[in-house]
């Protein structure tokens, strides 16, 4: 009796510590209270509920994964309690952890994800980072809060995992990519995760959302993907009917064909108790083709059956509205919209919760533009009703129809409307990044010109005019020039051989411009001064070299005067039989600036240079041209933008912008000074009393 009792109790222990989570060799020995020790194994049942909740996820079409089974809310409640009443009780960190893990487990299958979050960051020990980071994961994209999600997944390091978990991580990529709507993207992680190892619990579910994604990009081995599932003996009801409905719509093109497949799938027995999704299979053949009366039909047939999910029917629900609408049913629509449930929006999308919940507000909005539409197009009043309805789509985060309707704001306001394009670059900033990102390209190799160009207008004022030449020569062989750099080029190489050579040289290289480079300024100008050369033939015919010194070259305003950069000037005819240069106070060729001074150093300019941006990526997308803070001493800000090429390119930009500036520059138009600089002024001047040089002597006369 006493060797049957030794026994029993040797038993009782094995099964009391055997229960405990195994403690690293280095953990303090210290034991937690006996109080916990009783608690902690009379929850021996509690990692049993978890397993049964996770494998008994629902079936989802928007998550590799599964979404949580309400079923079994009630009994995470209770699993919650009674793990945090064993919190307060433990004094070792490891066991901590552990509770804190099943704790974040429990909210994720409450579908409490903040919950869950909250605790899965309380977690530091690394044996335990591979299943927290990929549970948080599943929580940040089930939020929406894909990019945070991306950003765990992509900075846990990866080397050493096994295959199931290298899948597991590139299918967590997937659906972040599903759940932000990048199929092409999910679809690619989606096959890599297939590729590296394909668990057994996800098999078939990974196969038909394969499948479906393919079908979607057109791809061929869609049907390879699909006839697996439905041909599988293991896959539940659900998924095979899936399968075999995707197979329907790619088996043939033509409506009738697919429909047939689809209703003959009603004699299946696989489809009982789910005939409303054949109905709604349907019904979307019939809303793809226009034919929206009969996909009304066949919605309806498919809400008659009760058995189907509260998911299922709001997404019936929603796509009705959306028939509705294109019907000008408002009243339907509304009636439509009124039936979703806001606690089951997985397959509508939890993005539309917003709007679904203020329906009332959105067909309201609708109504007034059509309305407004109706009476004037490109009136005030349906840009506004257009803006209002951004607005809304903004409020509630539906960032694409929010960017579409701002796109077609933009182009009816013909990118005049400063807010309008604020608020495009706010929601389009992935495209505002590419496009800066080729912008600051551009710049580059605008800059790069202009160095090279200020460098040869240095020396052809210093009537070094060989060496122009020559180094115009090496640039224009080059291939990393467009055509208005190299006209620009040729143009000055023009002047520079007109210097120290007869007219007939002037004359080949003004043809060479003209001919080249027809549809730019300098072709116009060349054939301009080709006129002018041939109206004065005896003139030019008496002298020993085409041009006189000088610092002046020609401008477009002096066509519209009628003179010529070419002609000869009075003053100096009887002292030497040679051309000159009409005399400017500013010099027209080197490159200029266009600058806005303002005298308060308190001011925030950070809005003005984004609206200046904007208007620079709106109206001058090809030209290159920045814009940059600076300070003169402590009362003094400064934005130029440039550099332009030309005294007449900063003059016509000023001419531009100038109408949008009150806007742009939010501190009263008596409190800002715009003017043009010439580059080697500007960039020397240190002080605002060399501005006020520069402005007394060329400006303000």
């Amino acid at each position: 009796m006493r060797i049957l009792q030794i026994i029993v109790i040797y038993m009782l222990l094995v099964a009391v510590y055997g229960c405990v989570a195994h403690r690293p060799s280095n953990q303090n020995e210290k034991t937690s209270s006996p109080n916990f020790k009783i608690r902690y194994n009379a929850l021996y049942n509690v990692d049993k509920l978890l397993l049964q909740v996770e494998n008994n996820f629902h079936y989802s079409t928007s998550s590799l994964f599964g979404t949580p089974n309400k079923s079994y809310f009630a009994n995470m409640d209770e699993v919650v309690t009674r793990l945090q009443e064993l919190l307060p009780l433990t004094n070792h960190s490891y066991l901590k952890e552990e509770l804190y893990f099943k704790l974040g487990k429990a909210y994720f299958f409450k579908a409490e994800y903040y919950n869950a979050l909250a605790y899965f960051d309380l977690i530091t020990d690394k044996s335990m980072s591979l299943e927290t980071t990929l549970w948080k994961a599943k929580a940040l994209y089930s939020l929406s809060k894909t990019n945070e999600s991306l950003r765990i997944i992509n900075d846990f390091p990866k080397d050493e995992l096994s295959k199931k978990d290298k899948a597991l991580f590139y299918a967590l990529k997937a659906d972040n990519f599903l759940v932000a709507y990048q199929p092409d993207s999910a679809a690619i992680y989606l096959q890599q995760a297939i590729q590296t190892f394909l668990p057994k619990k996800y098999r078939q579910h990974w196969q038909l959302q394969m499948g479906k994604l393919y079908t979607n990009m057109g791809n061929a081995l869609a049907s390879n993907y699909l006839s697996k599932v439905a041909k599988s003996n293991t896959v539940s009801d659900e998924i095979k009917l899936e399968a075999e409905i995707a197979l329907a719509n790619i088996k043939s093109n033509k409506l009738e064909q697919r429909t047939g497949i689809l209703l003959r799938i009603l004699n299946k027995g696989y489809s009982i108790g789910k005939e409303q999704k054949v109905f709604a299979a349907i019904a979307d053949n019939f809303a793809l083709a226009s034919n929206l009366d009969t996909a009304v039909n066949y919605y309806q047939k498919s809400l008659q059956h009760q058995t189907e999910s509260a998911s299922f029917r709001n997404l019936v629900h929603w796509k009705l509205a959306k028939i509705y609408l294109q019907q000008n049913q408002v009243e339907l629509a509304g009636n439509s919209l009124a039936e979703i449930s806001l606690d089951s929006l997985d397959l509508v999308g939890q993005n539309y919760a917003g709007l679904i919940e203020n329906y009332q507000e959105w067909l309201d909005l609708l109504i007034s533009i059509r309305k407004s539409e109706k009476e004037n197009s490109i009136a005030e009043s349906y840009q506004q009703s257009l803006y209002d309805l951004a607005s809304f789509y903004r409020k509630y985060n539906l960032r694409e129809e929010a960017l579409s309707l701002m796109k077609k704001l933009v182009e009816i306001s013909d990118y005049q409307n400063m807010d309008y394009l604020h608020e495009l670059a706010l929601l389009d900033s992935d495209t505002i990044k590419l496009a800066n990102q080729a912008y600051e390209q551009k710049l580059l190799e605008q800059r790069k010109f202009y160095s090279n160009y200020a460098q040869l207008y240095t020396a052809y004022e210093s009537d070094k005019y060989s060496d122009v030449i020559r180094k115009i020569d090496s640039f224009l062989e080059e291939d990393n020039w467009g055509i208005p750099h190299k006209s620009k080029f040729s143009y000055l190489q023009a002047f520079a051989l007109g210097h120290i050579h007869p007219v007939d040289s002037l004359i080949e290289a003004l043809e060479n411009v003209r001919q080249n480079y027809i549809h730019t300024p300098e072709g116009n100008r060349a054939d301009h001064h080709l006129g002018f050369i041939a109206n004065n033939k005896s003139d030019f015919a008496k002298r020993k070299v085409a041009l006189e010194k000088s610092r002046r070259i020609f401008q477009m305003k002096e066509m519209e005067l009628n003179v010529d950069t070419l002609a000869s000037n009075p003053h100096t005819r009887d002292l030497q039989n040679i051309g000159t240069f009409i005399e400017y106070e500013l010099p027209k060729l080197e490159p200029y600036y266009f600058v806005v001074m303002i005298e308060n150093p308190r001011v925030n300019l950070a809005p003005s240079r984004y609206a200046i941006g904007q208007f620079l990526r709106t109206r001058y997308a090809n030209a290159g041209y920045g814009h940059s803070l600076s300070f003169l001493g402590d009362t003094v800000q400064m934005i130029s933008v440039g550099m332009f090429e030309s005294l007449g390119a900063a003059k016509n930009f000023e001419s531009n912008i100038v109408g949008f500036l009150p806007e742009i520059i939010k501190v009263g138009e008596k409190k800002y000074t715009t003017f043009v600089i010439p580059k080697s002024i500007f960039e020397l001047s240190k002080e605002k009393s060399h501005i006020d040089e520069y402005l007394d002597k060329y400006i303000n006369k």
